[in-house]
């Protein structure tokens, strides 16, 4: 055995020997021992199949949910946003529909989610509810409907005292910005039959973010985007579903404007 191995080493030093003079490499090929990894994979065809539908099919471990519902009062814009990002609308238990949201979630009740209540935290804004906020509101002039919707909500709105004559409007405005700024009402609703003159005076009051209601849509906006708190309804222009609808979405919230918002408005007033 020794005697062999002797002339394989042999053999084979003289073959090295003879490729170094003639200036090339003799290939050799040189397996890792087994059970060594070499860095490569190479799958058996038969195996690879398996492999890839074993990994599409695998169920990864469901990430912690972060999503944060929608609180406060909901506008239908932003339940179809939420349901065009997300494929569903996630509400907190305390929100608050406008009428176009409640159709909305009608017309789409599997893409409308509520969202459970955590332990241990308040199910309601620490801060006043906008159902226990008050709200003035004067009219110039005479109106059924004005009549019958104001009485319908005489335990959230209450009449200012000014008299109901356009010559009353600068009054108006200065009594609803103080009322305003003390915290004794949330707002004002104006009924009015034109409202050019009193919402230029409304919007140069420094409390007031007026908007002049002309239909749910609109309405819908400015409480969403600018928190509006005077609405100002030309009432020879509108009906009695027109003006319900858009009172049920102004007087559902409870007015917070963004910093934001605050700085734009503050810009405004440096104007001059």
């Amino acid at each position: 055995m020794a005697g062999m191995d002797e002339n394989l080493i042999k053999a084979i030093t003289e073959q090295v020997i003879k490729a170094m003079a003639q200036g090339r490499e003799i290939p050799a090929a040189i397996n890792p021992p087994a059970g060594t990894c070499d860095g490569t994979f190479k799958p058996q065809a038969s195996d690879a199949q398996p492999v890839a539908a074993s990994l599409r099919d695998a169920q990864l471990p469901k990430e912690k949910s972060t999503d944060i519902p929608l609180t406060g009062i909901i506008t239908a814009n932003q339940l179809e946003q939420a349901v065009k990002v997300k494929g569903y609308a996630l509400v907190a238990q305390d929100a608050r529909l406008t009428p176009l949201a409640n159709d909305y979630a009608r017309l789409h009740k599997d893409k409308i989610k509520r969202a459970n209540p955590v332990a241990g935290t308040p199910t309601s804004n620490p801060r006043k509810r906008a159902a226990d906020s008050r709200w003035f509101w004067w009219i110039d002039g005479v109106c059924p409907v004005v009549k019958q919707v104001t009485k319908q909500r005489q335990s959230v709105m209450t009449p200012m005292a000014n008299p109901r004559r356009p010559e009353a409007m600068l009054g108006v405005v200065r009594d609803l910005n103080s009322a305003v700024k003390s915290g004794l009402v949330a707002g004002g609703v104006l009924f009015v039959p034109s409202s050019a003159k009193i919402a230029c005076y409304a919007n140069r009051s420094q409390s007031l973010r007026a908007v002049v209601g002309t239909n749910i849509k609109a309405v819908e906006d400015a409480v969403s985007e600018l928190a509006a708190n005077v609405l100002i309804i030309e009432y020879k222009q509108h009906g009695l579903a027109s003006v319900d609808g858009m009172l049920d979405v102004f007087l559902a919230q409870n007015p917070s404007v963004t910093t934001l918002i605050q700085r734009a408005l503050a810009e405004c007033h440096r104007l001059g």
